[in-house]
């Protein structure tokens, strides 16, 4: 009966101490994040009072912070019916944490005191809290470059927990306020939640985004309502490192200039760079589009950034070494380590003016990716690439080799954060172990990666990844640092832009991606009028070059900028006909995959068989006024400079017999000065491209 009786007595008590999880950790109560909190209650190291609260300001007791070690490492856990006789006079078989404490006692890891008392409701102190911590941790040597002797208190630290405390602050587990480190002192529950989870349970949260092309400003959604804008992700990305101050990146998968809005290309993407900069970016790769004004003005760009980019295959060929940027970097984060590397996407020569990136190397995205992961696997924990090669093989422009290719051919990724394509991934896609993520395009959405570890000294295993697409939104309130900085940027070339020069009579079709697989309208208007401000014969625009549609209604000079936004020249060649036929052929080759190629033509009226093989599918060219193309023959035909040079693939083009520029001028410029002297704007497709099938 008195067996029974202590029996139960026992169980009572335990049932009285058994923590109650609080429905929600408390939001208020650390300066450290909830990161470090909620990891800790997900994983049952911390736990609630009776009232349901964390009290993470109390002072921790010896008692709590051995039941903490306890649940955080894997101790052989001594139950209390299993428990020997007890190790400290002040611990007996019923007291509640008695088997947290017999526990590591056993361990050696955390003991009493000389006179055989273990005090456990007495407040542990710091210097005793990192000694405990870094044995269970099993950091054997704590050499670290010194970091805290200019504290006031650094001698009052116990002897030997000094170098372990200087080890703590310097792997950023233990912040110290003010001039003291609190030697000697209490530590609060707070404080050593955060000790623990970023040195046990580290959490790396990576925000990224990509083919934003400076959309600072945002555009609206099919319902106009307001999407995207700088100012928005970032009221985004500063509660993300509020929730985990110590251990976010911000990073951006390529395409963050170029190719976009008047109040990015006006400033050729300076308002980018800095506004980026206010963001807090922390790396970047270069996608195409950051090569759209060529290497020079790229590196302008680059050397404004506070932030480091990473592109391991572009050479500079003088050089020898990477353009303008590192191949990888490795990111610390206590014991984990991330090891980050960029790549370019391989078609860069036809995807920009080859003119503007001579002496620059592309290497093969496979040998180059193989080589730096083999480098990162023996130094870094995760690997992380940034890439811009785009998804997958049959998307825009990837040749070969997208995201999903790569990851098949090279081991040891573990996460691709992607651009180019402009896919929108609302969960990973995983190959062979790697998890590939991207967000869409123009800041729509950012994506958010979180990363699980356990950790020891010497040991770093990844526990869970999870993944998020936080949609940039109406709901989302504009930061007001951010739109300060736009502000002047756009008060500038508001000014310019608002200027009505005309008037659409109907809708223009200039949408992707219509603009890229077959005729529309503003295609038809935009190759005339090509033509008719050169005197060709024929005219040949790729439809990548064309961003945007025309609403019907006033026509101003932001609208041209916005449908081209690139810094093209219109130029007068001379071809014959045989090579008029293979720029087509060219042109019409990857209509699936809605390539930027597409040919918007003037001039001639084209049949087209896609069920034929890419090279063989022009199966009729005729003059407008109805006479079968000449191979022989030499004409007039108007296009662009980039396509002239050899750009989207158009590399027969670099046979003309001769080259002219035609005025000198962008061609939005040109353009709007057309639309001043020719206001009233009417267009419809006129059957000039007519696809076949046998």
């Amino acid at each position: 009966m008195k067996k029974l009786l202590s029996f139960l007595v026992v169980v009572m008590l335990l049932i009285a101490f058994i923590p109650v999880l609080p429905k929600q950790p408390i939001a208020n109560a650390t300066t450290y994040g909830n990161v470090d909190v909620d990891v800790l209650v997900e994983r049952g190291v911390i736990q609630g009072f009776p009232d349901g609260q964390l009290h993470l300001e109390r002072t921790l007791t010896r008692a709590e912070f051995a039941k903490m070690i306890v649940r955080a490492f894997p101790y052989d856990f001594i139950p209390w019916f299993n428990l020997p006789k007890y190790s400290f006079k002040d611990t007996p078989k019923d007291f509640w944490a008695s088997p947290y404490i017999e526990t590591l006692a056993k361990a050696k890891v955390f003991m009493g005191y000389p006179d055989g008392t273990f005090k456990p409701n007495s407040p542990i102190t710091l210097d005793e809290a990192v000694l405990v911590l870094s044995r269970a941790l099993q950091i054997t040597n704590p050499q670290a470059e010194d970091v805290i002797s200019s504290f006031k208190d650094v001698s009052m630290l116990l002897p030997e927990a000094k170098d372990f405390v200087n080890y703590f602050v310097k792997m950023g587990f233990y912040k110290p306020t003010g001039d003291t480190l609190g030697a000697g002192k209490p530590i609060t529950r707070e404080t050593f939640v955060h000790m623990l989870a970023s040195s046990r349970f580290p959490v790396i949260t990576i925000l990224h985004t990509n083919d934003f092309h400076m959309y600072l400003l945002g555009s609206t959604d099919k319902d106009k309502k307001p999407i995207g804008g700088s100012a928005r992700i970032y009221t985004v990305v500063k509660e993300e490192r509020a929730y985990n101050p110590d251990r976010t990146l911000l990073v951006d998968a390529g395409d963050a200039i170029g190719g976009g809005p008047p109040i990015g290309a006006f400033f050729y993407g300076k308002d980018v760079i800095e506004v980026y900069n206010a963001m807090g970016y922390n790396y970047a790769t270069f996608g195409n589009h950051e090569f759209d004004w060529g290497k020079d003005l790229l590196a302008q760009r680059v050397s404004e950034a506070k932030y480091t980019y990473l592109c391991a295959n572009i050479i500079d060929t003088k050089t020898n070494s990477t353009f303008m940027s590192k191949p990888y970097e490795i990111k610390p984060f206590g014991f984990v380590k991330l090891g980050l590397f960029g790549l370019d996407n391989p078609q860069l020569p036809i995807l920009v003016n080859p003119n503007g990136i001579q002496g620059l190397e592309i290497l093969d995205p496979v040998k180059t990716a193989t080589n730096v992961v083999s480098t990162l696997k023996d130094n870094s924990n995760f690997v992380v690439l940034l890439s811009h090669l785009g998804y997958t093989a049959t998307d825009y422009y990837t040749g070969d080799i997208g995201d999903v290719q790569l990851a098949k051919q090279v081991n040891g990724i573990n996460l691709i954060i992607g651009g180019h394509s402009h896919t929108v991934l609302d969960k990973p896609t995983v190959v062979n172990g790697t998890y590939i993520v991207q967000t869409g395009s123009y800041g729509n959405n950012l994506g958010e990666v979180k990363l699980y570890f356990e950790a020891k000294a010497n040991s770093v295993r990844l526990s869970k990844i999870d993944y998020k697409l936080i949609p940039i939104n109406a709901n989302v309130k504009e930061d007001e640092t951010i739109l300060s900085i736009i502000k002047p940027y756009n008060d500038e070339v508001t000014k310019k832009m608002s200027e009505v020069i005309g008037e659409a009579l109907v809708d223009l079709d200039g949408s992707r991606p219509n603009i890229r697989i077959k005729e529309t309208n503003l295609g038809d208007f935009i190759a005339d009028w090509m033509r008719e401000i050169s005197g060709a014969d024929i005219a040949i625009t790729n439809g990548g070059g064309i961003r945007a549609s025309i609403p019907k209604g006033p026509i101003s000079v932001g609208t041209v900028y916005t449908v081209l936004p690139f810094d093209n020249l219109i130029v007068l060649l001379e071809l014959k006909g045989s090579d008029i036929i293979a720029a087509l052929e060219n042109g019409y080759s990857q209509v699936e995959a809605t390539a930027g190629r597409f040919a918007q033509i003037s001039g001639i009226r084209v049949k087209v068989d896609l069920s034929k093989k890419p090279g063989s599918r022009v199966v009729e060219v005729k003059l407008a006024n109805g006479t079968p193309l000449d191979p022989n023959k030499v004409y007039k035909v108007a296009t662009n400079d980039f396509m002239a040079a050899g750009g989207d693939g158009y590399t027969v083009l670099k046979n003309a017999l001769s080259i002219k520029i035609v005025t000198g001028n962008y061609m939005r410029d040109d353009l709007v000065n057309y639309i001043k002297s020719n206001p009233k704007v009417f267009k419809e497709v006129d059957g000039r491209i007519t696809f076949v099938t046998p």
